[in-house]
């Protein structure tokens, strides 16, 4: 019988990260779409599917105006980031609810100025041996249509809502954020090394129709080890390594 595989704390600069329980493991993707965030003076946020809380932690460091909130149904998950959010710096200014969006909203003021999400995002591809990777993982319980409309419900006009996904599903994230009020802001692609094919895309969307659309891209290495400017600068504050 093979062993479980155990994943000790990863250490921030300013903060530690706990991730043995959560089904899906601390990634590149979730630090990057939370560094990536155009600056603002965000007040109110929510992480949907929070996991192992990485989001909202990298929030609180970068926005320290803004009260957090998450939401994680996963029963592990969601004890994890509770215990991440409370051994933090951030405590104060971080919550988390063991519950759906849709629960969520039904409950609490419809005033979010920011809702971010790394959302399951394989569609077709296999599925995991464990059930609860596969949930956290793949779409299969995720609907991206009822994402969409509840992040249009419970937030003002002038919001922002930004999301990491495969870039090579671009136009089905696009289309569906279209449908329920949401138009894309910016675009960046995410190459891992110059030859290597576009990993993953990261958006952001706001409610006003029209805008002018920023397109970029970002490499993240130029060969293994090796950082590229761009990147450490966005990262710099949290790797202990940069």
């Amino acid at each position: 019988m093979v062993a479980k595989r155990t994943y000790p704390p990863f250490r921030f600069k300013q903060f530690t990260v706990s991730h043995d329980r959560s089904a899906m493991k601390l990634g590149v993707d979730a630090v990057l779409l939370s560094c990536w965030l155009p600056e603002n003076n965000y007040q109110n946020a929510l992480d949907v599917g929070a996991g192992c809380g990485i989001i909202s932690l990298v929030m609180a460091q970068r926005f320290p105006q803004c009260q957090i909130q998450a939401v994680e149904i996963e029963p592990n998950a969601f004890e994890e980031a509770s215990l991440n959010f409370k051994n933090s710096p951030w405590s104060d200014r971080l919550t988390i609810h063991h519950q759906s969006f849709e629960a969520f909203l039904k409950k609490n003021a419809t005033d979010l100025d920011l809702i971010i999400s790394n959302p399951p995002y394989f569609l077709e591809s296999k599925t995991s041996q464990s059930e609860s990777r596969t949930k956290a993982r793949h779409a299969t319980d995720f609907d991206f249509e009822q994402f969409f409309k509840l992040s249009a419900a419970g937030s003002i006009d002038s919001a922002a809502l930004a999301m990491v996904f495969p870039n090579d599903q671009s136009t089905f994230l696009i289309d569906h954020g279209k449908a329920a009020g949401w138009y894309l802001k910016k675009h960046t692609e995410v190459y891992p090394m110059p030859h290597k094919k576009i990993k993953r895309g990261l958006f952001l969307f706001t409610k006003q129709a029209g805008q002018e659309v920023v397109r970029d891209s970002l490499i993240l290495e130029l060969e293994r080890g090796v950082y590229t400017k761009e990147y450490s600068e966005l990262v710099k504050d949290f790797y202990l390594h940069f």
